[in-house]
């Protein structure tokens, strides 16, 4: 335009300040004319291809689009698979990185607390939360999205805590590998400070944790926690053995009573998965290799993407 070229010619230095570009007048019925064409609907046109720019410079894929006139020809099936791969890809190296950064942290905030000396009684390593009128908004916050979004159990092992900072040899915790809605995948830990790797405990701050929807989700929906112990951040180790002794029992304990025939067992219960309630409406498929236990489809379709990623 005119005013940009002058823009330019002053910033150059070629044109003086009190240099005045006319500018073409316009008559009433011309800027009528001008709005209606405006507003009138045009005609969308059609979307066709995506091109997925995997440049390394930035942190996520730009997607640009190509309206149907544009003369690029239609990419092939290989050719969209391939760039499925490369954000796949990209998208599965960001996350490692946010889980190792994660890492990180944990291990520097749990080598920070000091163990008890002989005699020092055991003290929360964050505030007692009273109950339901005692949570913050950031919970509250990452609830709601528990009630919403269903996650996976895709392993649960429980141990003995081999370092425990209260000196208690039989002191237990549990470790679970849990898939997160965008299908990440996350190593929760219940001990007497509750962690978890996804990006949420890259940003908090010492002494200010509040537990994520992944480490919730456990408490809630898998380990069944009692009602004074589900809105813990952290826990006394008389309170990991409540919880423990009333969870539900782990698979490879039931599987060691279970009678592997492949035959298909009543469809009742929750689905070992996801935890949650078989529905009449569910979409459902049992274990024909062993044990006959029912699960939903989509969840044993998670499960199996989850433990045979893209790489």
């Amino acid at each position: 335009s005119l005013f940009a070229f002058c823009a330019h010619q002053m910033a150059a230095g070629e044109l003086r300040r009190s240099t005045r570009a006319r500018m073409q007048v316009k008559f009433y019925k011309h800027e009528q004319a001008e709005q209606a064409a405006d507003s009138a609907p045009r005609k969308r046109k059609q979307l066709n291809t995506l091109r997925i720019d995997d440049s390394e410079d930035e942190d996520e894929a730009d997607v640009v689009v190509h309206s149907a006139d544009s003369s690029d020809e239609r990419p092939t099936k290989e050719q969209r698979k391939q760039s499925s791969k490369k954000s796949s890809k990209k998208s599965t190296a960001k996350a490692t990185w946010h889980a190792e950064v994660a890492e990180k942290r944990i291990a520097a905030r749990l080598n920070d607390i000091d163990k008890l000396q002989q005699g020092e009684k055991e003290h929360r390593l964050l505030d007692y939360v009273e109950d339901e009128d005692d949570l913050t908004e950031k919970y509250l916050s990452a609830l709601k999205k528990v009630d919403k979004e269903k996650m996976f159990v895709l392993d649960r092992v429980r141990e003995v805590h081999n370092d425990c900072y209260t000196n208690i040899e039989d002191c237990p915790c549990e470790t679970l590998s849990v898939a997160g809605s965008k299908g990440n995948v996350y190593t929760v830990t219940i001990s007497h400070l509750m962690t978890c790797n996804c990006p949420v405990s890259i940003w908090q701050k010492k002494g200010e944790e509040s537990v994520c929807k992944h480490i919730i989700y456990v408490l809630h929906k898998i380990l069944k926690a009692p009602e004074h112990l589900k809105y813990q951040q952290a826990l006394l180790t008389r309170e990991l053995k409540e919880l423990f002794a009333h969870a539900p029992r782990l698979p490879s304990e039931i599987a060691e009573e279970t009678v592997k025939d492949g035959n298909r067992k009543e469809a009742t219960g929750e689905c070992p998965i996801c935890f949650e309630g078989f529905e009449e409406s569910d979409d459902l498929t049992w274990c024909r290799a062993a044990c006959g236990n029912n699960l939903h489809v989509a969840c044993f379709q998670q499960w199996e993407r989850a433990k045979n990623p893209v790489t």
